[in-house]
């Protein structure tokens, strides 16, 4: 089970192969269905709407089974980051 995935839809998929040109992995991103993280370090360069066009938007962010919103994702990530930080720091006493 893995928490996030890219996943492409090839009935929108225009073959641009634009994310294949942004990402720093070197994925074939236009040849794949699904791109999991064993090969993708999470920079999400290929979903954003520079790179996808906007008529196609073949690529979306997949979490637990559900579509989201990449910056909605990027928000929540840091919000938990802010808070385990805090709770580490403070609440367990890690810095006096």
């Amino acid at each position: 089970f893995l928490l996030t995935v890219i996943k492409r839809d090839e009935q929108v998929c225009t073959d641009c192969k634009l994310c294949d040109k942004v990402c720093s992995m070197n994925i074939k991103i236009s040849e794949k269905n699904t791109i999991y993280g064993n090969d993708c370090i999470g920079c999400y360069d290929c979903i954003t709407t520079k790179t996808c066009p906007d008529k196609a938007r073949a690529l979306s962010l997949v979490v637990a089974n559900k579509k989201v919103h990449l910056y909605r994702f990027v928000s929540v990530a840091i919000a938990i980051y802010i808070v385990a930080t805090y709770l580490v720091m403070y609440v367990f006493n890690v810095i006096e």
